[in-house]
């Protein structure tokens, strides 16, 4: 049974060498065709994470270094807080359930929303670079 698995390890060493990563069990696609699928969404949602992060986090820091232990400082602090305390996944689903069902300010889940037509693709960013 090892040496079974050993054979199977370099054979998987191999194929990596070559740039073959494999097959998905759920899609059974080639992984790679998945990660080139996926990789320009990816991007595109890391650069919206990190802009949000970084706005929010120097408006927060500039809060709290103009009003030094007041009431602002305090508000601010609390919401850093919840922000690093909350798992991300549950802070995605109620900002779902806040700005898509109850207020209708944002599109709802998925990467284009279904009442617009898709703009046509050029570059594989759709909700940025495409749409613009």
């Amino acid at each position: 049974m090892g040496d079974q698995r050993g054979r199977h390890d370099l054979i998987y060493l191999r194929n990596l060498s070559r740039g073959d990563l494999g097959g998905s069990y759920a899609t059974r696609r080639p992984v790679g065709t998945a990660l080139r699928l996926f990789f320009p969404t990816t991007i595109e949602l890391v650069t919206a994470a990190m802009l949000y992060a970084v706005t929010v986090g120097i408006a927060l820091g500039v809060v709290s270094a103009v009003w030094s232990n007041r009431l602002a400082d305090h508000l601010a602090r609390l919401i850093a807080l919840v922000g690093v305390s909350l798992p991300v996944f549950w802070l995605g689903l109620l900002a779902l359930q806040v700005f898509y069902a109850k207020l209708g300010l944002l599109p709802g889940p998925g990467r284009i929303d279904t009442r617009p037509l898709a703009p046509p693709t050029r570059t594989g960013f759709y909700t940025t670079i495409d749409s613009l």
